[in-house]
């Protein structure tokens, strides 16, 4: 899995963009500042009553995910999340969970708000050491875009990741073992 930041879709980084190693360099020490100044939010339910204190940067994993759990847990057309090691995350308020079989394999909890719904977080069996956390939970318009789009075969034909580093039909690669 490739974990570098991705491409930045705005005006003002257009002078970064060309072919050269030194206009690489030049957006990444832009991005990098940037995500320096961003200050993070707890996400959180609709109602207030599951909240997340997650740590001030963002997450480098951002990951959209088209398959049709995902379009079911979110009511839309595909969820983005954010992973993060799990034990920088504090958790505060009684969430539910669902757990259920995961398109990639092994199982996904998804824990929501028992009292408003909003799905907040989840954790994948396959991901043991990570917690996935709703973007839209940190209701945070500046929040970076994903990295990774994954499960495109299922993806609606008129969204489009273009921010998105890696596209894949199904779930990302597994690592090699050896």
């Amino acid at each position: 899995m490739n974990l570098e930041p991705h491409k930045v879709r705005s005006d003002r980084f257009d002078r970064y963009r060309s072919d050269g190693p030194s206009s690489l360099r030049g957006k990444l020490c832009l991005l990098r500042s940037n995500w320096r100044i961003f200050r993070m939010a707890d996400a959180r339910c609709s109602c207030g009553a599951v909240t997340l204190s997650l740590p001030k940067e963002p997450s480098k994993i951002i990951v959209a995910c088209h398959c049709i759990d995902c379009q079911r847990r979110t009511g839309a057309p595909f969820g983005v999340g954010a992973y993060y090691p799990a034990d920088v995350v504090t958790i505060s308020g009684t969430s539910k969970e669902f757990t259920h079989a995961a398109a990639s394999g092994g199982k996904i909890h998804n824990y929501f708000c028992p009292q408003c719904g909003s799905t907040v977080y989840w954790k994948l069996s396959n991901l043991p050491a990570l917690i996935a956390v709703a973007v839209g939970a940190m209701a945070e318009p500046k929040y970076p875009a994903p990295v990774i789009s994954v499960f495109e075969q299922s993806k609606h034909d008129w969204v489009q990741i273009d921010g998105a580093v890696e596209h894949f039909r199904q779930s990302s690669p597994k690592k090699n073992s050896n």
